[in-house]
């Protein structure tokens, strides 16, 4: 993840993808690790403060029918100069697992879709600052 954000910098301007003035970075995915284990990972740390936002909280619900937490939204956030999503356009913290899809255990959704459920949030479409 350290070097994920290093990547994120060095490409900061270089790309359209990613003007140097943009400060709207959300990440999403399957980290393969809890954060609200017994297991410290550094990366949930350093995404959790300063430009860095981990969209989950005590009580973040399975994200996995085996019962796991391992997906998650982490998005940059104002502090100082940088804007970033959440304090502006991001409405949603932390995000929302959609467990009830499967209610019940049902087995269709796995077989048809995934073992692990949607996490989503909601952005506010909104005049871009940054």
């Amino acid at each position: 993840m350290r070097r994920l954000r290093g990547e994120l910098r060095a490409l900061r301007g270089k790309v359209d993808a990613y003007p140097g003035d943009e400060d709207d970075v959300i990440l999403a995915g399957d980290l393969n690790a809890s954060a609200f284990d017994r297991y410290r990972e550094s990366f949930f740390v350093e995404f959790d403060r300063g430009n860095w936002k981990l969209l989950a909280e005590e009580g973040y619900p399975r994200t996995r029918f085996n019962g796991s937490q391992i997906d998650y939204l982490i998005a940059t956030t104002r502090r100082g100069r940088q804007k970033g999503l959440v304090g502006e356009e991001l409405t949603a913290q932390p995000a929302r697992v959609w467990s009830g899809l499967a209610a019940n255990g049902d087995k269709a959704f796995r077989k048809k879709l995934s073992d692990h459920f949607p996490v989503t949030t909601c952005v506010k479409v909104i005049a871009d600052t940054d």
